[in-house]
Formats: structure tokens, sequence, C-alpha cells
């Protein structure tokens, strides 16, 4: 993702939480996806992968650090697993593309992040940290990235988007 900055940064609070929200928009060549022939010649594979890779750019500009994608156990995976200060981000990266969007897709990637995926994550959470004893704070953070066009996607952040439901 050469050239890319960005843009217009927005703080907001997420309804009925004490969590934020950052919704960015990254702009710039390099995103990696032309849309101007097919939308359809990209799997989801692809558009997660690009996805993933602005999520993590998003995250490195906000001084957060990136320790491993795609972080892999016998249980499932990591999208993204970073540092902030002394706490564990467990990141899941959802990604939509607006040209790509079927009709009984959901337009608000963050939606797909239900009961069953925050159980998951919990249980890969418990899996990396008894892995690494140094880390004793964790997060489970949710990054939903809309790709508008070939070169602009749309960033909400959503720091502590859920807790343990123990």
């Amino acid at each position: 993702m050469a050239d890319s900055y960005v843009a217009g940064s927005l703080l907001t609070m997420y309804p009925n939480t004490s969590q934020w929200i950052k919704d960015v928009e990254v702009v710039g060549e390099g995103i990696g996806l032309d849309f101007s022939d097919d939308a359809h010649a990209y799997s989801s594979r692809m558009i997660g992968s690009k996805g993933e890779d602005i999520a993590a750019l998003f995250m490195e500009r906000m001084g957060i650090e990136i320790l491993e994608r795609n972080w892999r156990c016998s249980l499932g995976e990591v999208d993204i697993i970073a540092r902030e200060g002394d706490t564990i981000l467990l990141v899941e990266v959802k990604t939509r593309s607006l040209r790509a969007l079927r009709t009984d897709d959901e337009p608000i990637p963050e939606l797909a992040v239900g009961s069953r995926k925050r159980g998951k994550y919990e249980k890969l959470a418990l899996i990396y940290l008894s892995k690494r004893p140094q880390y004793d704070s964790v997060r489970f953070d949710v990054v939903a990235v809309k790709i508008i066009d070939s070169n602009t996607a749309r960033v909400r952040y959503m720091a502590g988007a859920y807790e343990w439901d123990w």
C-alpha cells in the first residue's frame, strides 16, 4: 500500500457503551484493487487480505505495535495481534467492498462479529496468553474496512469492542 495516508479522522462514542470508534478514510494509490472493470473478479479472501493490510497500516499510524498477523493455532486464527502499552490486542478485521457487495451481504462489516466469533476469540486469547506469561491484559478490538473504490477505504476502529463473557 504505497503512498497511502489517513485523512479526515473522527472520534465518536459507540452507542450504549464506553468504547470509542475512530472513523477515518485511507486514501491514496496502492490499495491494490481495481474496480473499474469487474468488481466480482476479486475473491472474498483477496478483499479480506487487503482489508487486513489497511487495518494494520491504520493501527501502526495510531502508534499501535503489530506483533503478528494471521496468528494460527489448532482452534483458529486471529487476524491481527498487537500491543498497546502493556495490553495485548486481539483484532478481528471485517472487510467489505461496496462495489462487490451482493444483495445478501451485510454493508456494515462490524455486525458480522457476533457472539460465536467473540467466544472463539476469547478462547484464542487464552491460548495466546498461556504461551506468553509476560502479558496479563487483553483487549478485543474490531476494525471494519469498507473499500469504497480503487484508492479509498473507510476504516472504523472499535477499541474494546467487547469484553470477556465470563
